[in-house]
């Protein structure tokens, strides 16, 4: 599908001051099917909020935080009606005063097909407790799933799975007397996906809850992405076998995706409407390798040039092009990354400046762009949350 999302949030030491998010304009590679209308988006850009701002360099668009943002993190983007596309994410605001935790809201941008750009937090519920929000997804209808996070003062957490309307109103979801849910992946249809207590759930349009799977053997699960035919792909840890990448059929249930010879850990990112699903799997030396499933045991290895640490796969569309990052690790822990689009009959292709992406991975591909992030340093490998 053309939108995704993640657990993985922004290391905060990669924050200056604010950590843009950024457009890059849609290209094709000669021989392959075109991704999309190519667009340079001009630097006189309407931005809704006082304090926002967008900053166009080399045909990249900077979508800034508002004026109350430290840094800004999108997780999920969908093209709608119109030619707009929306995008969705995290603020993190400076503390106010007397604040003891670092604070984050929900965040939504629309991109209007001329380029104009409005920028909007969403509903969080005003309690005696400080509250955290974040969106997650949104669909082509503009509804926009994610969690609300309540923080005591001992500091555990207990969140709420919500969703917001295109009106920007909150409506939280039922969790089954769980501590913990979050609404991970909104179909256009209104249907969500998300888990409870660790458990991958499904909330009908009208906020039935349905727990889809609960082996006591899986320590936790998240879900990545689903496609108009319901399919929803994600990964689950399942303790000693590791984390297993998994595509959950309406009428077939779960299965779980092949990874490669001696490897350990998969995951799965992404899934378009033929079924084609995207993510990484880890290699007999413990390195993340980008790949593509064709079916639960047939896969594509994408890869990465030799001297990287890794690779992994985030997205694909409908045409079977897949977005992706190559990432090296230095001996110190930092490092840098590289986007790349992936194309059957040209391979990888970087994507962007290398000055501008040096630090940024990839999210989301649309028909306008793809959606890029600041993100954490790599690691060697990951445990779902």
């Amino acid at each position: 599908m053309l939108r995704h999302r993640s657990f993985v949030r922004p290391s905060r030491h990669l924050a200056a001051c604010c950590i843009p998010l950024v457009l890059f304009a849609a290209t094709s590679c000669t021989d392959d099917p075109p991704l999309g209308p190519a667009r340079r988006v001009a630097p006189s850009l309407t931005v809704g909020v006082p304090g926002s701002g967008a900053v166009v360099d080399e045909g990249v668009t900077f979508l800034l935080p508002p004026g109350t943002g430290q840094f800004s993190h999108v997780l999920g983007a969908r093209d709608g009606a119109g030619g707009t596309t929306t995008v969705v994410g995290e603020l993190s605001p400076f503390p106010a005063a007397g604040e003891f935790v670092q604070r984050t809201l929900p965040i939504r941008w629309r991109i209007a097909a001329a380029g104009g750009i409005t920028t909007d937090t969403l509903q969080v519920p005003v309690e005696a407790i400080p509250t955290n929000g974040v969106a997650f997804d949104v669909n082509a209808e503009g509804q926009a799933a994610g969690a609300v996070e309540r923080i005591f003062l001992d500091f555990s957490r207990a969140s709420d799975a919500v969703v917001w309307e295109p009106t920007g109103e909150l409506r939280r979801l039922p969790k089954g007397g769980a501590v913990n849910a979050q609404a991970t992946v909104i179909a256009d249809d209104g249907t969500v996906y998300g888990r409870v207590d660790g458990v991958v759930a499904r909330w009908s349009p009208a906020g039935v809850l349905e727990r889809l799977g609960d082996d006591p053997a899986w320590a936790a699960a998240r879900v990545s992405d689903v496609n108009g035919a319901g399919q929803v792909v994600g990964v689950i840890d399942s303790g000693a076998a590791g984390l297993r990448a998994f595509r959950w059929d309406p009428a077939s249930g779960f299965h779980f995706l092949r990874g490669l010879p001696r490897g350990r850990d998969t995951g799965a990112e992404g899934i378009n409407e033929s079924g084609l699903v995207v993510g990484s799997a880890m290699d007999w030396n413990g390195r993340s390798t980008a790949v593509l499933w064709h079916d639960d045991t047939t896969l594509t290895v994408i890869g990465h040039p030799f001297d990287a640490t890794g690779s992994g796969a985030t997205d694909v569309n409908d045409i079977g092009q897949v977005l992706g990052v190559v990432f090296w690790i230095n001996a110190d822990g930092g490092g840098r990354s590289q986007p790349f689009l992936w194309q059957p009959r040209t391979g990888r292709t970087p994507i962007g400046p290398d000055a501008l992406t040096a630090r940024m991975g990839v999210t989301a591909i649309t028909e306008r762009g793809v959606i890029a992030r600041a993100p954490p340093p790599p690691r060697r490998s990951r445990r779902a949350r």
